[in-house]
This record gives C-alpha cells, structure tokens and sequence, in this order.
C-alpha cells in the first residue's frame, strides 16, 4: 500500500480481505485521507502485527483482523476512543495490551449482531485467561488494574507471571 493508491479509495472504509497480506507497512495508514476512516476490514490474511501508526486514526469506528496470525496488539491500541468493534477472532494472541481495558466502547453487543463488540475466541490467550478476556473490556481492566495492585510497579513481567498462575 502507498498512499497515491490509496487516495483515490473511498476514504471511510478500507477492505484488504483475503489478500495474503504478511504486514501492513506504517505508512499505508498515514496519509491525510485516511484521517476520516471509519472501518478497516484485514479478515484472513496472513499479517503477525498491526502497524502502531493504526492507533492514531482517531475516526476508526470498526477493525476487523480475523483469520490472521497476529501475535500481539500495539500497545497505545486503548488510544481508538471510537473504535465500536474489534474482531481478532482466530488469531494467536497470547496477551492483551493493558489499554483493552480502557476501550469501554466495545464493550456488550452490537444491536442484530452474533457477535460481541470485542471479538476473541480461537486465541490462545493467557494474560489475560481468555475467560477473563471474553468477559469484555471491564473485566480486562479489573483484571489488570487488580494484578497492578497485587505488586509494586513498575513489574510488568510479574503482572504476567501472576495472570499465568506462575509462582513469582
């Protein structure tokens, strides 16, 4: 992706499903266009991570990333304030960043829909346990802000320990 193709794309929505894509290089998703993006659709591809500058578009009201191998999300993702639906179904997260907790936008359903507004399932997540992290946002950030309070800071890999049930 460069951006002189992208700007003649509708510039509310991007879809680059089932395109074999590996990575999504930073700049696809900075040119001033895309400012007003409201939904990126990444469904089955082959992507490992979410580019960071994907955090700085403050419109994104819809990401859907399933089917992918994504390994972990941009820590600063908490930053979409409009994001209204996250998928990342069938992936292979293991952790979650802590700023999910933050994203009380996603949070129950969407009106007509099967699906939750965060969408997990098919991860092998451990930190948080996926029973905690199916429970949506909220519980994500109890979660956390409970482990936080459980050891000094700055203890990240201890927060990770405790939520694996490993001794410290």
């Amino acid at each position: 992706c460069h951006s002189a193709v992208l700007d003649g794309l509708d510039t509310h929505a991007l879809e680059l499903q089932r395109m074999d894509l590996a990575d999504l290089p930073e700049d696809a998703l900075q040119p001033p266009p895309l400012r007003r993006l409201h939904t990126i659709n990444l469904n089955f591809n082959s992507l490992r991570a979410l580019p960071d500058a994907l955090c700085t578009l403050q419109s994104l009201r819809a990401l859907y990333a399933r089917g992918n191998r994504l390994t972990h999300l941009p820590e600063k993702i908490g930053e979409l304030r409009a994001l209204q639906q996250l998928w990342l179904q069938d992936n292979m997260l293991e952790e979650l960043p802590e700023t999910i907790g933050d994203m009380i936008e996603l949070s129950g359903r969407v009106p007509n829909a099967i699906e939750p507004r965060l969408a997990l399932s098919g991860n092998p997540l451990r930190c948080p346990p996926a029973d905690i992290a199916a429970l949506g946002p909220a519980a994500i950030g109890s979660a956390f802000r409970l482990a936080r309070h459980t050891f000094p800071a700055p203890c990240g890999p201890c927060l990770r320990e405790w939520m694996l049930g490993a001794r410290v």
